[in-house]
């Protein structure tokens, strides 16, 4: 357990920031990139096409609602983890698997908190993650140093190197 008895405590990540989030008024889930985008889309250094409605919204294991209040706690691997291994420590903490939903309200809410140049991904259950016909995709946002973000896929395949940050989802 971590120092407040709360958590079970793993070595490979350690702590960085905690935000607050409110899923916004007239949030429609199987929506919620496309309006992400075109409200956004010319803040962004780059945007990968495929992060999509069609790709992310159907499967997604928790769909949000308006109003609904999370915690978004970034923790950064301290070494190279498996995706595998991600998604196992993402589950002993009651994280809430939100996919690319997730990161559009972090981005919204708090992206002046996020870490600079890390990679911040999201997950999702692996049956819910798009897949490109090589593997896995899992979305991530980046906001580079100028506060410009990026929002783009990798592989599941590929984990998470040292430095790399989970968005870890929780109620509260």
């Amino acid at each position: 357990m971590d120092t407040a008895g709360n958590q079970p405590v793993d070595h490979r990540f350690r702590f960085v920031t905690s935000l607050g989030i409110i899923v916004p008024s007239g949030y429609d889930h199987a929506a919620r990139i496309a309006a992400f985008r075109k409200a956004h889309a010319g803040e962004f250094a780059d945007f990968n096409s495929d992060v999509s409605d069609e790709h992310f919204a159907e499967q997604a294991t928790v769909r949000l609602e308006s109003g609904r209040r999370i915690r978004c706690e970034v923790m950064q691997a301290v070494c190279g983890v498996s995706s595998d291994e991600c998604l196992r420590y993402l589950k002993s903490r009651q994280a809430l698997l939100l996919g690319a939903q997730g990161p559009t309200i972090v981005c919204e809410q708090g992206k002046e908190k996020l870490p600079k140049c890390r990679w911040l991904v999201s997950f999702d259950d692996r049956p819910s993650l798009w897949n490109d016909s090589k593997d896995e995709r899992i979305p991530f946002l980046m906001v580079v140093a100028s506060e410009v973000p990026v929002f783009g896929l990798c592989y599941f395949a590929d984990g998470l190197a040292e430095g790399d940050c989970l968005l870890c989802f929780r109620e509260g």
